[in-house]
């Protein structure tokens, strides 16, 4: 019930695109407390260190900014506006 509420809050807050790899922070999290709590007795391994830091990785990759160019931008929203001021300038002639 917990964890529903906490996504609904980070989906109102972010990008699914950003949010939704976050959700693989969990396993590492697991992986850390299992190995630091004595009594479930996880082995640490530099297998399993090696794919939490695969993991981390790729949430870096996906959750980091794109970069995006502003020369010769074809966005609709670019065309849109273009040709809201065009049309704009044709009225008042």
């Amino acid at each position: 019930m917990v964890a529903m509420l906490i996504w609904i809050y980070v989906l109102k807050h972010f990008e699914l695109s950003m949010a939704y790899p976050l959700l693989s922070i969990g396993y590492i999290l697991v992986y850390l407390g299992a190995v630091a709590w004595p009594k479930i007795g996880e082995a640490f391994l530099w297998e399993k260190t090696t794919g939490i830091l695969l993991i981390m990785l790729g949430v870096i990759l996906i959750a980091s900014p794109k970069e995006t160019s502003t020369k010769n931008d074809s966005s609709p929203s670019n065309k849109a506006s273009t040709l809201n001021l065009s049309s704009a300038e044709e009225t008042r002639t």
